[in-house]
């Protein structure tokens, strides 16, 4: 039997968009996702904020998240230096692991963010699956 790299699982699996069991969404389109995550939307339909997690490390699920919005990070960063520096909004919090992203999301009423697939817990709730193809197929596509 082949012995597998460690990181080989974490490489094809899917990633989770995770948000706090108390807001209002059971499910989100990519563009409601991209919204939050491009600032223009920061309220959740019930009218609680929304707060953002992103992640500091550049991790296989960073890079298909990116590609599941069809943004770089520096565009992004760009957005998210304009708003806040506008006054009109406040940048993702940046955490330094995925198992970071799950307490915090579990922890945050209103709280999004991305992950592993295979890093969800019970804790929080999969508002999105993205399969490992999916984010890369949509890339090539557009």
């Amino acid at each position: 039997m082949a012995q597998s790299h460690p990181g080989m699982a974490k490489e094809v699996a899917g990633i989770a968009i995770i948000a706090h069991p108390s807001v209002p969404a059971t499910t989100l389109s990519q563009q409601q996702v991209l919204d939050f995550y491009v600032l223009e939307t920061n309220r959740w339909e019930d009218g609680s904020l929304v707060v953002l997690f992103d992640q500091k490390q550049k991790t296989a699920s960073k890079e298909k998240f990116y590609r599941f919005l069809k943004k770089e990070p520096r565009e992004l960063k760009k957005v998210w230096m304009r708003v806040v520096l506008s006054g009109e909004g406040r940048t993702p919090r940046t955490l330094g692991s995925e198992e970071e992203v799950v307490q915090e999301v579990a922890a945050t009423p209103g709280a999004i963010g991305y992950v592993s697939a295979d890093l969800v817990t019970d804790d929080v709730v999969v508002l999105r699956y993205v399969p490992a193809g999916k984010a890369a197929a949509q890339d090539r596509g557009r």
